[in-house]
Order: C-alpha cells, then structure tokens, then sequence
C-alpha cells in the first residue's frame, strides 16, 4: 500500500511538470477556408469567394495584417457581420509581388456564434481573385497564411484605427 501511494503522489509530480515546447507566432496554426458569400453592390446582389482564418485573436485581424503590409487603407465601409466591426478597403495593392492590383477587404465578426477574420479580393478588372480558376489564387491564399502567421503586435493598428 506504501509503495502504491509513492507511485501516485510521484506520477502526481511528475505530471505537473511544466512543459518543454514553447508556442511561438511561427508554429501557431493558423485555420483557414474559403466560403461563398452574398455581397450587395448597389441594387444588385452577387456571390463572392472570402477567404476566413479562424484560429485568431481578433475579428481585426485582417485589417492589422492589412495595414502592418500596406499601410493605411483607403475606405472604410460599413460591415459586413456586426456594425461596430467595419470593413477596410485598400485599393491597388500588389498584394503577393507579381505586378497585379488587387482591391482587398478586411474585415471580421466576434459574436458567441462565429469568430473569424477575412478577406474578400477582386483582382484590377473586379473580378473574384479568389476563384478556384484563378492562376494567383493559391499564391494569394499562402501569402495571407504566412502573414498570418506572423502577426506580431496590434499596438500602432490599434492607435489609427480607433481615430477613423
């Protein structure tokens, strides 16, 4: 009986240890998919492809990365999910270095059922970048994972954004 109770106050130790692995921003996983998406454009409604990362830590997330790349956007519309989270707009964005101008929103929603951030790409002719026909779709959607990825501070995001 000594014995077993040695055993478990020593497992009890031993599985209190604290962890060798540590989470760094580069092996965070960063969760994504693309969705079809209803999108208004005047009178009429068309369905557009947005790609969503859900493993964040805000719905800003997209702008933050946005703007940490491209500097401050160009138009702020109202959201697409929640009104008090509104879309970010830049226009003419060489977004993954091949010379095409990519018009981008940002945007996201935090609610109890749904937290993601997005995007919504049309390419320089308004076309949806983020078709599976699309030759720069794969390439868009790895640079976006990557900066992702490596989202560091939202501190200088945050002081612009709150000014808008």
């Amino acid at each position: 009986m000594r014995n077993t109770l040695l055993l478990l106050i020593f497992s009890l130790i031993l599985s209190c240890k604290p962890s060798n692995s540590i989470n760094t921003k580069a092996d965070r996983k960063v969760d994504y998919e693309v969705v079809q998406v209803p999108i208004v454009q005047e009178n009429d409604t068309i369905i557009s492809n947005e790609l969503r990362f859900y493993e964040i830590t805000s719905a800003l997330n997209s702008m933050q990365l946005m703007y940490d790349n491209f500097g401050k956007w160009d138009l702020t519309l109202a959201g697409r999910y929640q009104h008090n989270v509104p879309q970010l707009i830049w226009k003419n964005v060489d977004l993954i270095g091949n010379g095409n101008k990519y018009t981008i929103s940002a945007n996201g929603t935090e609610t109890t059922s749904d937290f993601f951030t997005s995007f919504v790409i049309l390419d320089q002719k308004g076309n949806d970048a983020l078709t599976e026909k699309n030759e720069s779709r794969n390439a868009i959607i790895d640079y976006l994972r990557l900066r992702m990825r490596k989202l560091g501070s939202a501190k200088e995001f945050y002081s612009i954004y709150r000014k808008k």
